[in-house]
């Protein structure tokens, strides 16, 4: 996870534009940084099915093996865009979940955050395949 972060910030993932193949075996490499909740810094918040625990994959977040759910890693590849970077809120990534401290903080901001997103994708799960009919 990257720095600690101040009373008054989140950290957002930025996730990389897709890299043209369907490949589903190569790791989704991200980065995080912090934002105040008062900047203008636009990003999107992401609610999805968490599934199961043994169903699980690695992403790399600035520089770092994560392990996450398969639901979550497939979300990430859907939704990395053809040509550039977005900028997403998840909970899961984006709050230090081996930091109590950080969480409890993190917590009290929840209805700042949602209220801070351009839009808030939901991911009920799906097809693994990022190109799908009519998106490319």
């Amino acid at each position: 996870m990257s720095r600690t972060l101040a009373p008054d910030e989140i950290r957002i993932l930025d996730l990389p534009p897709a890299s043209g193949e369907d490949d589903i075996e190569s790791t989704i490499e991200c980065t995080t940084r912090a934002i105040k909740l008062s900047g203008d810094d636009e990003y999107e918040a992401l609610s999805y099915v968490w599934g199961t625990d043994q169903d699980t994959a690695i992403v790399r977040i600035s520089g770092q093996d994560v392990r996450i759910s398969k639901t979550l890693e497939t979300a990430l590849r859907r939704l990395q865009l053809p040509h550039r970077a977005r900028a997403l809120w998840i909970g899961q990534l984006c709050i230090d979940q081996s930091n109590a401290t950080e969480k409890m903080q993190q917590v009290r901001h929840m209805g700042d955050v949602y209220q801070g997103f351009t839009q808030c994708i939901v991911w009920m799960g799906g097809s693994e395949r990022r190109n799908r009919p009519g998106r490319r």
